[in-house]
């Protein structure tokens, strides 16, 4: 336990250290993300990995950047974090042609109880046509980054 709470410290300060190596821990997280089925993320989805179906869904020649965060979760006060028991994140963003990006944030854990269990979709945001937008449903990502798509 205590070494999972020091792995999830040095990878939430590594990118202000400037330090990009993956480290084995988290990459073991990011394979277990990336090969769950994506239909347990999204129900109306295929038995395919979920990396596979985001491949698919933006195209095999971008770049997909997988993180561990705090889910966006703002520090807050010190003594009230230390009671409460923070989420974990797992995020996968990309830059798409024409202006649009994505971020995906599946939470994986919390700070206390560590990285398990399965995976559950927090968040899906999108940027197409100069505004951002929440998209509810993984499902709906397809729709939503369509060049002239809006919500």
């Amino acid at each position: 336990m205590k070494i999972t709470a020091i792995l999830l410290v040095l990878a939430w300060l590594a990118p202000a250290l400037g330090v990009r190596a993956q480290q084995p821990d988290e990459e073991r997280i990011f394979n277990f993300i990336k090969g769950t089925p994506a239909k347990e993320l999204d129900s109306a989805l295929p038995k395919m990995r979920f990396e596979r179906w985001l491949l698919d869904v933006v195209g095999k020649g971008v770049e997909l950047r997988w993180s561990i965060n705090d889910c966006g979760e703002p520090a807050g006060d010190a003594h009230a974090g230390a009671r409460r028991d923070a989420p974990v994140c797992a995020g996968v963003e990309a830059q798409l042609d024409g202006g649009r990006a994505f971020q995906i944030l599946l939470t994986i854990g919390t700070r206390q109880k560590g990285i398990g269990g399965k995976p559950k979709l927090r968040s899906v945001i999108v940027q197409a046509n100069r505004r951002m937008f929440d998209v509810q449903r993984l499902r709906d990502l397809p729709k939503a980054l369509e060049p002239q798509s809006t919500p």
